[in-house]
């Protein structure tokens, strides 16, 4: 005969929440509690309880056990929660046993189960539940090509993660979203995911802090920074496996002959990518073998072996049937071109950019946020392509003409992000301007929809501003625009915009913020201006103030111009009631 006592219940129920929630701070704890719990349920007969320890355990056998302890341990839950008639833990194994799939890339198959459980209707989970189901979808569609898919499941699931505040949780989401922007080339979303995801490991233990330093230091060597990268390798990156997945210390130490190499440390650099290359081939993981053996390439095409380095790349590219990653597949292209160029073998060399200028071509159309500098780029590179073709028929040197191509293309790239970043901001206190405001806020507002979360829109006008021109001059009153600037640039969020909006004019963009919590901040930009001194010339200013106006979205206005209206119409107030204020719209 089996009793339930509430006391025990009560507690077995505790540490199974405590270790669910310490999946990815503290893996080992959450085992022990799993297998805690388990114990305390079976003597108390407490089978919910017995079903969700069942759980914990299998979710961490996911991540670190072969997939057939895994396997068993889900379908033991399911079970125990089928005899319970429990939908939520019916529907944790469905997300669970995705993982288990994604892990043999059955992608179809996970797909179905992962659908299963967002369809489900909202009162059989718990909110953070959707999580492992979003961003396992994002996996699915990112995978199989379908970016903008992919993406949005991602983004979906760190919105979900962020408004439950779910710390470790948002850390998993940013850097996922971090590797998938690295994979589309956007290196600066990727860096600026990252490094939030690096940040929060800075104030708690999380088990997965070492990928995220190595895809943070992969992003600083791909924008030319590898001073950046060597600090992350010589302080993030971990000396012991401790819950390493298969390929986590063979990837570590490839991202860490990358480094060494990118400082022209060749030899530690090779040490480290042999190390790499034997880990990864143990755990038979693939793709970090195929980067493995192109680091070896560019080692050895480093310290002048050229036929060396082409074995190894060559032995690279024959792996190529195994990857999704284009990212590596460019780099070994290129340093097949750059190794046969300098091998003499010139034809061999073109063969070889010429695949690498066609995969860098679909990389960036891959890229939502480089569509214009791709079709930008297009017209360059078919140029470049023309010349090459002509040179090659003047039987002028492959190597010189390799040359000029990579220095056009540089050329081509300091352009466009240089004509990008004029059309976008205001000249002259930096930040974002009108042009870009109109671009971005039609986006933001439709994903808060889809999240169903608040954005506000704050307008903001400096009180006198005339007064101050007309007094100091119209370079003093610059010198007070660029000083309210800064103000805006050190206070909000890196997920805040500000723009200037005209004038004396300021807009501010804060998404998952509501009016009250927008009225505050503003409050308290108001209250940093008045006690800024304002100094140009000899001449000296102080107590300044402005006036705003607010509207929050979808609370006063479902559209821009309905938002940017209701907050001119509270800002209009603010300056009857004699200025120096924050008012909401309505």
């Amino acid at each position: 005969m089996t009793s339930i006592f509430p006391p025990a219940a009560a507690e077995i129920d505790a540490l199974n929440e405590i270790a669910w929630a310490s999946q990815f701070t503290d893996p080992a704890r959450s085992h022990a509690l799993a297998h805690r719990c388990a114990a305390l349920a079976r003597q108390a007969g407490y089978a919910s309880g017995l079903a969700y320890a069942i759980l914990n355990q299998a979710f961490y056998e996911i991540r670190f056990c072969p997939t057939k302890q895994s396997e068993t341990a889900l379908r033991r839950a399911e079970a125990h929660f089928a005899a319970l008639g429990d939908r939520r833990g019916i529907l944790l194994v469905h997300s669970g046993r995705a993982g288990v799939l994604l892990k043999r890339n059955e992608f179809d198959a996970a797909e179905v189960l992962l659908e299963q459980v967002m369809q489900a209707p909202e009162h059989e989970r718990q909110p953070l539940d959707a999580y492992f189901a979003l961003y396992r979808l994002g996996y699915v569609h990112f995978h199989r090509g379908h970016v903008q898919e992919g993406l949005r499941y991602y983004y979906k699931a760190l919105a979900l993660v962020q408004r439950e505040r779910a710390t470790a949780l948002s850390c998993h989401a940013l850097s996922d979203l971090g590797s998938a922007q690295m994979e589309l080339a956007n290196y600066q979303e990727a860096r600026d995911l990252l490094e939030q995801a690096y940040e929060i490991c800075q104030t708690m233990p999380i088990c997965f802090a070492h990928l995220i330093a190595a895809n943070l230091a992969n992003v600083h060597l791909e924008m030319g920074n590898p001073t950046a990268a060597l600090q992350l390798v010589e302080n993030d990156f971990p000396l012991t496996d401790q819950f390493f997945q298969p390929g986590d210390r063979a990837f570590l130490l490839v991202v860490a002959a990358q480094t060494y190499a990118s400082l022209g440390r060749w030899q530690e650099a090779e040490q480290l990518a042999r190390q790499g290359l034997q880990r990864s081939r143990a755990d038979h993981h693939l793709e970090i073998t195929n980067q493995c053996l192109w680091m070896l390439g560019v080692i050895a095409h480093g310290i002048g072996q050229h036929a060396a380095a082409i074995d190894w790349l060559l032995e690279a590219e024959q792996g190529f049937g195994e990857i999704h990653n284009v990212f590596y597949v460019l780099h070994v292209y290129r340093a097949l071109a750059d190794a046969y160029a300098d091998a003499g073998q010139f034809e061999r060399a073109f063969h070889f950019l010429q695949l690498y200028q066609n995969r860098y071509e679909e990389s960036l159309g891959a890229s939502a946020k480089a569509r214009f500098f791709t079709l930008q780029i297009q017209h360059e590179l078919t140029q470049a392509e023309f010349e090459r073709d002509h040179a090659l028929q003047q039987k002028i040197q492959l190597e010189t003409l390799n040359a000029e191509l990579q220095r056009k293309m540089e050329e081509v790239e300091k352009l466009q992000a240089a004509l990008r970043d004029q059309a976008v901001h205001d000249s002259l206190t930096g930040l974002y301007n009108r042009r870009f405001l109109a671009e971005q806020i039609g986006p933001i507002l439709d994903h808060a929809q889809r999240g169903g979360y608040p954005v506000c829109v704050v307008l903001i006008d400096l009180d006198y501003f005339k007064r101050v021109n007309d007094t100091h001059g119209h370079g003093f009153g610059d010198q007070v625009l660029i000083e309210l600037a800064d103000l805006l640039r050190q206070q909000i969020r890196s997920s805040d915009l500000a723009v200037r909006y005209g004038g004396e004019e300021f807009c501010l963009l804060f998404p998952l913020a509501s009016a009250a919590d927008t009225r505050a901040r503003t409050e308290r930009l108001l209250e940093l201006f008045h006690s800024c001194a304002i100094a140009l010339c000899g001449k000296s200013m102080t107590g300044l103030t402005f006036s705003a106006g607010i509207a929050e979205f979808p609370l006063h206005g479902t559209t821009s111009d309905e938002l940017l209206q209701n907050a001119d119409a509270a800002l209009y107030r603010a300056k009857n009631q004699g200025r120096n204020r924050v008012l909401l719209a309505g």
